[in-house]
């Protein structure tokens, strides 16, 4: 146990075993002890005493605090002090660590000097190194690094342990790059880089996270008080890190960002690493702020729990775990030290530096960027916000929060989310798609997950229950009941004139119970059908109140009465008290309420700023919640296709792109296809077939993925995903009718949907190994889910929508070879696929070897000997040669990066001793004499005639 470990180093110390000269009279003191400290320069001992709060972290992650009694010289103080808080020492190791800071000092008081910060003694000097823009780059910690070597002026020993450091890096396939004084131990920032293409993520994945593969993922690190290695960061004290240490996270069409964008990335205040012109700009991904937030606030704490043998994994646990309580022994648990099972990516992603014990010292730029590259390429793996890995199974292209409440809250208030304003101006129709397949499922009782943790205010009468329901045919709907006594409590009633806008309360003699900026839900109960709808408080004064524009799905009548009764409902009911069914009704209410995609767009098209929580007027923040929340959680890749890349024989469907799972499930997909087309020998590695579920069944497969852990249909033929190569056979498991072409939108449709969609079927790709599947005839039944890739989606829109939508009856110009035996039909006839040039679906694996020393060979000798396989016919529609790797570590792909600057490969270069001046020996050349020179005797030039007598 770490108090009785402790103890049990104290008592040996109390008895004198430390065997340190000047250490002496060690004794227990309330939470630490006290020591004394005698030298042959100070007139008498000085009482030290150090405290140590958090014995329970004892010997990994406790610190000493330092304080010496009032009669102590002032320059030990002084040493004392900018001791700071020692870190992870063992009480022996303490002793001799001041003891040696003190000896080495106490001769005089000018022999501290050492221990002072080598920037002291010019605060320009910081400036001068990056120019008057880096004044971000160098602010002064309070205290100074507790190791004597750090303080030295630097030397060829502390030069050689950076280029050590970043040597290290540089051999394990990244980039180096540097700003400022790194080997003069100045304020500076190391930059670790590396190709995207390299991480073995799949075309889809970048799409949906908006990486280029020809982009660079770079991590900054920045060293406020001059480079620090490993140890030193590690005896800081948890307070002081972030004086040291600060860290970024971007990407960049170069493997490193120039002065200006660095400073920046730094910078509170700064737009340009988003907004940067150019095509090299440094840029925010799409993680960059929960990875920074995990970078300053963890990695050193992780690294010192790395240090006691656990694994990456064990290391986090352990944080959260001393972070929900204090007192707990994160060694006792055994799961920490359990080694991880590697996932499926390149060897430069899932390397690990730390457990490479023939390391005699570890770089921390290297291990800061391998745990950078883990939460980068297996985001999926973790929550965003808590960082804690996701226990489901569910696997998911884009990554999202687990299910703390409190996580969904700061992952929607704190940005990390996606742009909804972006997604309406460029995938109108996929945030279309999106919002119509929510309120679908929320209409016919399919919703099971809510935005739980938002706080979300309502009015309490659109909360109407709806039950889940397991199976609806087409047109059938559940009703949901009509409110019941218990939600009409609380309602005010008052008159309305809708002409002017205006509620009058009959009660002159009180105030009016709403106030300017409130959102209600208005009933006219005297109008035919007791319409509602919903407003927004403009003003009030005295018994009555302006509103603004009335929103609702129904438009009042001419004749309506000018002063009518109205029951009010103010939106002061939480969501989260709600019951499931309950929700499910508050959810489709909202979504009702939010104007068309193509409004939103011509709004936001308008501002300077595009922000929809300014039009405050139409769109009240619980609809505005609801909408960043089903944009937000879409996990899969949903692109609306060109032309040229439409499937020919669908034209009454609006065609995307899609892709589902996690971001190496591409990878999986081609490893099984290799395998089976290798083991069958076939020409055909795959096909394709339909898959077909009904409309209210697709807002959880884009989150979840295709899988049988429900049974909705029946499965007759076995457990598995139910494919047909049949157009028909899937369409009747769509619920949609062949015939249906209505304009009119059903109960299950958002009614305010542009596209008005009534169904979606899905075309996937499939491992071409029916023998194997569960089974193939009337049905393909698949329960290998690592053989199923989806491909398309087809949706099926209104006859309105489809008057606007592009019409796809043309021939492809490059069409894709399929199975002749297994080509799907479509509409009328068999389907006409492209073929696609997408890297993503590339019949080659990855080399996961890890990266070897780079070669000099010739990318042209390279390919020459590149061994040819058997002909196989490549659905994508490339031949043999055209194919590239979705990753690799060769040299090939080496030899396509960015080159490394000269300025940068300097670093690498061992530091040379000074030079020496040349004793010259033998006979002088000349009979000069030094010192003899007679500087009277010297001839001069005569007076100029122009000039002044003295």
């Amino acid at each position: 146990m770490p108090r009785k470990q402790f103890k049990a180093d104290l008592d040996e110390a109390v008895k004198g075993k430390h065997s340190l000269e000047h250490v002496n009279n060690c004794c227990v003191h309330e939470d630490g002890f006290t020591f004394t400290f005698t030298h042959p320069t100070l007139e008498s001992p000085v009482t030290i005493t150090a405290s140590v709060p958090e014995q329970s972290d004892y010997p990994t992650a406790h610190y000493y605090t330092l304080f010496c009694d009032d009669n102590a010289p002032k320059h030990v103080a002084e040493i004392v002090d900018k001791l700071g808080q020692p870190t992870s020492m063992t009480i022996n190791q303490f002793l001799s660590h001041v003891s040696d800071a003190l000896s080495g000092s106490s001769d005089s008081e000018s022999d501290a000097e050492p221990l002072q910060d080598p920037n002291s003694d010019d605060e320009s000097d910081d400036d001068d190194i990056y120019g008057e823009d880096f004044d971000n780059l160098s602010s002064k910690p309070a205290f100074v690094m507790p190791t004597n070597t750090t303080h030295a002026n630097p030397s060829s020993q502390f030069q050689s342990r950076v280029c050590s450091d970043l040597k290290i890096a540089k051999d394990a396939g990244f980039k180096i790059a540097y700003f400022g004084g790194l080997l003069d131990n100045y304020s500076c920032v190391v930059s670790v880089s590396i190709s995207a293409r390299k991480l073995g993520i799949s075309q889809e994945a970048m799409q949906a996270w908006r990486i280029e593969p020809s982009e660079y993922i770079i991590l900054l690190l920045q060293y406020k008080e001059g480079y620090k290695t490993n140890e030193e960061l590690l005896a800081l004290s948890p307070s002081s890190v972030s004086a040291h240490l600060e860290m970024r996270v971007g990407a960049s069409k170069n493997y490193k960002p120039t002065q200006d964008q660095v400073i920046n990335a730094f910078t509170v205040i700064g737009t340009s690493t988003t907004q940067d012109s150019g095509s090299a700009q440094f840029r925010d991904t799409f993680i960059s702020k929960p990875l920074k937030d995990l970078l300053c606030e963890r990695l050193v704490f992780l690294v010192r729990y790395r240090g006691a043998g656990m694994s990456w994994q064990g290391a986090e646990d352990s944080y959260r775990l001393r972070q929900n309580n204090p007192d707990a022994d994160v060694n006792a648990v055994a799961q920490h030290f359990e080694k991880e099972v590697a996932p499926a990516y390149p060897a430069v992603v899932t390397a690990d530096h730390l457990n490479d014990r023939t390391c005699k010292t570890h770089s921390l730029p290297l291990a800061a960027m391998q745990f950078t590259l883990r939460h980068f390429v297996r985001c999926t793996e973790f929550c965003l916000v808590c960082h804690k890995k996701l226990s489901t199974t569910v696997e998911a292209l884009k990554p999202y929060v687990c299910d703390e409440p409190l996580c969904l809250y700061q992952y929607m208030t704190l940005g990390f989310g996606p742009s909804i304003e972006h997604e309406i101006m460029h995938q109108d129709k996929v945030v279309d798609l999106l919002l119509s397949f929510c309120y679908s499922s929320a209409s016919l009782g399919r919703l099971k997950t809510f935005p739980t943790g938002l706080s979300l205010s309502l009015p309490r009468s659109i909360a109407l229950p709806i039950q889940e329901q397991v199976r609806h045919l087409y047109g059938t709907v559940a009703q949901p009941p009509a409110p019941s006594p218990s939600r009409l409590e609380g309602r005010l009633q008052a008159r309305f004139d809708i002409t002017k806008s205006e509620i009058l309360f009959d009660d002159a003699n009180s105030s009016c119970p709403l106030r300017k900026g409130d959102w209600i839900a208005i009933e006219l109960p005297d109008e035919a059908g007791s319409p509602s709808f919903h407003c927004r408080i403009q003003d009030t004064l005295g018994p009555s109140a302006t509103t603004g524009p009335l929103v609702g799905q129904v438009t009042l009548d001419s004749k309506t009465a000018k002063w009518c009764t109205a029951f009010i409902d103010k939106y002061n009911t939480n969501f989260d008290d709600l019951q499931d069914a309950e929700k499910r009704g508050a959810v489709q209410n909202l979504l009702a309420l939010l104007p068309s995609i193509r409004k939103m767009k011509t709004y936001l098209l308008e501002q300077s700023t595009p922000d929809l929580s300014r039009w405050v007027d139409t769109i009240s923040p619980a609809a505005l919640a609801i909408l960043r929340w089903t944009l937000a959680s879409n996990r899969s890749c949903i692109v609306e296709v060109e032309h040229h890349q439409a499937v020919h024989g669908m034209s009454g469907y609006v065609q995307f792109r899609f892709a589902m799972g996690a971001p190496d499930k591409e990878a999986r997909f081609l490893k099984a296809v290799k395998e089976t087309a290798a083991r069958l020998k076939s020409k055909y590695p795959t096909f394709y077939a339909w898959h077909g579920s009904m409309l209210q069944n697709w807002h959880s497969i884009i989150r979840e993925g295709l899988h049988f852990n429900e049974t909705l249909n029946g499965r007759a033929f076995g457990n598995g995903v139910y494919h047909s190569p049949h157009y028909n056979t899937s369409l009747g498991y769509s619920g949609m009718h062949p015939t249906y072409q209505g304009s009119v939108p059903g109960p299950y449709m958002w009614p305010n949907s542009d596209l008005q969609i009534s169904g979606a079927i899905a075309l996937n790709e499939i491992v071409n190994a029916p023998e194997e599947f569960v089974s193939r005839t009337p049905h393909y039944v698949i329960s290998q889910l690592d053989w199923i890739q989806t491909r398309y989606l087809f949706v099926k829109c209104g006859a309105s929508a489809n008057d606007e939508m592009p019409k796809f009856d043309q021939l492809p110009e490059h069409k894709l070879e399929q199975d002749p035996a297994r080509i799907p039909t479509g509409e009328q006839s068999q389907i006409v696929i492209p073929a696609l040039r997408i890297k993503a679906v590339k019949r080659k694996l990855a080399n996961t070897k890890s990266p070897g020393p780079k070669k000099t060979k010739k990318v042209k000798g390279l390919l020459n000997k590149i061994t040819k396989s058997p002909p196989v016919i490549d659905l994508t529609g490339e031949t043999d040669d055209e194919i590239q790797p979705v990753y690799d570590d060769s040299e090939l792909s080496d030899s396509l990066s960015v080159a490394t600057d000269d300025e940068d490969l300097e670093i690498f270069k061992e530091p040379q001793p000074p030079q020496q001046l040349a004793v010259r020996t033998g006979p002088p050349q000349t009979d000069f004499v030094p010192g003899s020179l007679d500087h009277d005797q010297l001839p001069k030039l005569p007076t100029p005639s122009y000039a002044n007598p003295k």
